[in-house]
């Protein structure tokens, strides 16, 4: 999926990430809350997702405020994930430049001893967030260009139903 985030005097930050969980509570998704987009959503807690599959003529836009989940939820996350994507994001300084590429591969090296020391060890800038979806687009193509557009939207407690122009 696409995470769309505000960064810097309201300019549009896009980035491709992996969906972790869908439930009642929204569209989940982790990051490092010293990345460049764990800064955005900390300044401006709204997203927006993009499904896109070229294949099959269609896409999903989700809108909505961003939701951070609780401490041990977000750390039985970081558990649950291989020894070496844990070592990964424990040695990155996501975002930030390096000088050379062994610098990285020295760092995540190093990443990996507190970690199997450890394995309860989880960094304070893991976090999982998910957005609470308050606008839903679905897109379908259509070859004489008159693409179907339902849109739901929240307001309250209910959704609402539209159909936009193509």
């Amino acid at each position: 999926m696409t995470l769309s985030t505000s960064g810097d005097n309201g300019r549009p930050d896009a980035r491709v990430l992996i969906l972790k969980d869908l439930d009642s509570q929204g569209w989940w998704f982790t990051t490092n809350s010293a990345s460049a987009k764990g800064r955005q959503l900390t300044q401006s807690p709204v997203a927006a997702l993009t499904f896109y599959w070229p294949g099959m003529g269609q896409q999903v836009r989700v809108r909505g405020p961003v939701l951070l989940a609780p401490r041990e939820f977000r750390a039985a996350n970081f558990r649950d994930r291989e020894l070496r994507a844990r070592a990964v994001t424990l040695a990155s300084q996501q975002s930030d430049p390096q000088r050379h590429y062994a610098e990285c591969t020295a760092a995540v090296t190093a990443a990996r001893e507190p970690l199997e020391a450890d394995p309860d060890l989880v960094p304070t800038t893991w976090t999982l967030h998910a957005v609470v979806a308050d606008q839903i687009e679905f897109w379908q193509s259509d070859s004489d260009r008159q693409h179907i557009r339902p849109q739901y939207v929240r307001e309250q407690i209910r959704w609402t139903h539209r159909l936009l122009w193509p």
